[in-house]
């Protein structure tokens, strides 16, 4: 049980880092909108070998970059 409950904690916390990147592009920031997309970038990659059985963490990253217009500078 307190194996979900951290899967939990750390999809709601990608969430809200992704949220707020979109948020930035909806309000026009496009330049904070990246500051913030690369924090959300940084954020699911540190994750990744512990996350990658319950989700795709590529998935999620292209999904965003393709439909929200992010871009990947590394």
């Amino acid at each position: 049980m307190k194996e979900q409950y951290i899967q939990l904690a750390w999809h709601r916390e990608y969430v809200k880092k992704l949220g707020l990147a979109m948020q930035a592009i909806a309000e026009g920031d496009r330049r904070y909108a990246q500051i913030l997309w690369e924090d959300f970038l940084d954020f699911i990659r540190r994750g990744e070998d512990e996350i990658q059985p319950n989700l795709d963490v590529y998935r999620v990253i292209e999904v965003a970059k393709n439909y929200a217009g992010f871009t990947l500078n590394d």
